[in-house]
Parts: structure tokens; sequence; C-alpha cells
């Protein structure tokens, strides 16, 4: 519905594996899918591989150091583990 009404993606929530985006771009192959749910800097490159356009993170990403203080430097971290990922051959 969302892409017949002028989506210009679809979130697919949980996408939980790549298989799971492969699957429904079967039949519906013009929509452009985002994977949502179950995305990790290890299987981030495999989502797109599977037919996501793009991939959205979450938890896995925010960590809290031993006081519950958001780490900053974790987040850079992990971000800049993905995008070597995603530019991986």
């Amino acid at each position: 519905n969302a892409y017949s009404l002028g989506a210009d993606y679809v979130k697919v929530f949980p996408a939980n594996e790549p298989k799971y985006i492969r699957y429904v771009k079967g039949p519906l192959d013009e929509i452009p899918l985002i994977a949502v749910g179950g995305v990790s800097i290890e299987n981030a490159k495999d989502f797109i591989n599977s037919g996501s356009v793009a991939v959205c993170v979450g938890g896995s990403f925010f960590n809290f150091d031993k006081n519950n203080k958001f780490d900053k430097l974790k987040l850079k971290e992990n971000i800049s583990s993905i995008k070597k990922k995603l530019n991986s051959d």
C-alpha cells in the first residue's frame, strides 16, 4: 500500500536476516526496500546484496559504558566499521 500511495521507499521491519529481503523482493522487485531490525556491522552488506537499497541500524550501535553513559567513541567506531564493510568488495 505505501508504495502505491507514493512512498519512495518501504521499510521492512523486522528484516531479521538478509534472505527475508530476497524473499520479499521476489514478487515486489520494483519496490525499493530498506532493511530495519536485525541489521549489524557484520550483516549490513548481506542485506544490500540481497536487494535492500539501504539499511537502518539501531540498538547495536548505541552503546553505554559501565556507568550507563552514552559512549560516543564507540558509536564513531561502529559508524566507521559499517562504512568500511559496506564499501568493501
